[in-house]
């Protein structure tokens, strides 16, 4: 039963006073405050007078004030590291870029984002292309990157990593569309990695995403499962083919040097005997033109000492044996080139010796007797020349 209704008794108001004076109003606003102070005193333990209920309510403010201070001092005071940057928002809009070191953001003002900018990040990619000669081929690529522009990264695109995997797949579909797949697996795949990554910053540059790309790692490409071993025979050919490149080159380096060495010696060689043969003719020039006096005043004798001289080069340059025909049957045979020539002895037996000194005596007998028959030989022969 309502408090009010018809019948009921009760003189008390609906907070369980009785109403003062006969006033039937809701009870005092400063009352109703006074209660809710005297709980909360009782609660922490106050239960004296006026006053002390007032000390006590301004201590526990003075506690949660100095509380609130302090958690919004260490929520505005950060450090930022040597390798990272800290972007600051104040109220939502961007403030500015921050350095490594201390520094204070007032909280609930100020926002702020600390990132590590020499940390290199990478994006694995793989997919089947379509070459240029209609060919497929299974590829994968790793993109290196870090952030270069903290700012641009955050608020210039809304997702910079997304932004980057869609133009590294446009950047492998447009390069691999104009190659072909023999240019993938084999010869070419350094140019194509270059030509990936000027594509992916070409893609990049006008979003301003504020990534940098450090390096674009390629791995090696693969063909379709039916003619995979067709190109791993050509691809071993390759390298053949590039060993033997090499070997030739090395080759080449060393027998250059040991060629033109051996070139210069000969032309150097070749100079020397032209010197020499020149100045040899000039020197026989000059002796002929010595002796044309000679030769004009007395020819014969000139003629004749010239051929004695000629004949004595030509002797002393070849072997001689002389032999005796008017021995009476018994043909004399004595080598002359070897007699000259002393014999070489090694010290093996004496027998040598003896055997030397023996046949270089009877060598000298026979000597002396071929001289004096060759010399009455050649007296009578001149004289009859004569």
């Amino acid at each position: 039963m309502a408090w009010n209704e018809p019948g009921n008794n009760n003189d008390r108001d609906p907070w369980g006073q009785k109403p003062s004076g006969g006033n039937e109003g809701p009870p005092d606003l400063d009352e109703a405050l006074k209660k809710l102070q005297k709980k909360i005193n009782g609660i922490f333990g106050g239960g004296g007078s006026s006053k002390n209920d007032s000390s006590g309510m301004g201590f526990i403010f003075s506690f949660v004030v100095i509380l609130a201070v302090c958690t919004w001092l260490i929520h505005s005071i950060f450090i930022v590291k040597e390798a990272e940057r800290a972007v600051v928002q104040r109220f939502g809009a961007y403030k500015e870029t921050l350095g490594p070191g201390w520094h204070f953001a007032p909280a609930l003002i100020d926002k702020y984002q600390i990132h590590d900018v020499s940390k290199i990040r990478e994006h694995p990619a793989q997919g089947k292309m379509l070459t240029q000669d209609e060919n497929i081929v299974e590829l994968s690529i790793v993109v290196q990157y870090r952030i270069d522009d903290l700012q641009a990264y955050l608020f210039n695109v809304s997702n910079a990593e997304m932004s980057l995997a869609e133009a590294t797949d446009s950047a492998m579909r447009h390069v691999l569309g104009s190659s072909t797949m023999n240019d993938v697996l084999t010869d070419k795949k350094e140019d194509i990695r270059q030509g990936m990554r000027e594509q992916i910053n070409k893609i990049m540059k006008p979003y301003q995403t504020g990534l940098l790309i450090t390096d674009l790692l390629l791995k090696p490409a693969r063909a379709p499962a039916a003619v995979q071993d067709a190109f791993d025979d050509a691809i071993k050919a390759q390298e053949d083919k590039e060993k033997l490149i090499n070997e030739a080159e090395e080759y080449k380096q060393k027998q250059v040097p040991i060629a033109e060495g051996n070139g210069q010696r000969i032309k150097e060689e070749a100079r020397a005997y032209k010197s020499q043969v020149t100045n040899r003719a000039y020197g026989d020039v000059a002796q002929f033109e010595k002796m044309l006096p000679e030769y004009t005043l007395a020819p014969e004798v000139t003629r004749k000492r010239l051929y004695i001289e000629t004949m004595e080069e030509v002797f002393a340059n070849t072997n001689k044996v002389l032999i005796d025909e008017q021995s009476g049957g018994n043909l004399l045979y004595l080598p002359v080139d070897k007699l000259i020539k002393p014999r070489k002895t090694t010290g093996k037996d004496d027998m040598i010796t003896e055997d030397y000194s023996l046949e270089s005596e009877q060598s000298a007998k026979s000597t002396s007797h071929s001289s004096r028959s060759s010399s009455s030989r050649s007296s009578t022969r001149f004289s009859r020349g004569q």
